[in-house]
């Protein structure tokens, strides 16, 4: 799903307000494709949507069962989040997601179902082919 599909899916929560009660910040984060690049870096790109100030953005990731490591994101002059992911070698799967969390340590997750559990069926995944 790429970014714009998910804007799409986020507006009615924005407009109306119909998220569930929580303060958490929304996310909206681009889906990589698979690749046959082993060099990288592959862009991630984000929106946000938060009610109070957000203190920090982070790219999460991991490749197979290695320990995820977190890069900052920044936003642009555009208000998007970005970061950049490493290279990876050749039949790496690698999962990912973008957290948001805002001034009173609520967290919002892009996609959601990465905050229940790790992995490609609840993060986004992509591999490097050979």
């Amino acid at each position: 799903m790429n970014l714009f599909a998910l804007l799409v899916a986020m507006l009615p929560c924005l407009l109306l307000s119909s998220c569930a009660s929580s303060e958490a910040p929304i996310v909206a984060a681009s889906a990589l494709d698979d690749t046959s690049d082993t060099r990288g870096p592959y862009p991630v790109e984000a929106r946000v949507s938060s009610k109070r100030s957000l203190s920090r953005v982070e790219l999460v990731f991991h490749e197979g069962n290695q320990p995820a490591v977190r890069l900052s994101m920044s936003a642009d002059e555009l208000g998007i989040w970005r970061a950049d992911l490493p290279g990876f070698g050749p039949d790496a799967t690698v999962a990912y997601h973008v957290e948001a969390i805002d001034d009173l340590d609520d967290r919002g997750y892009g996609p959601p179902t990465a905050v229940a559990r790790a992995g490609c069926g609840a993060e986004y995944c992509f591999h490097v082919l050979h």
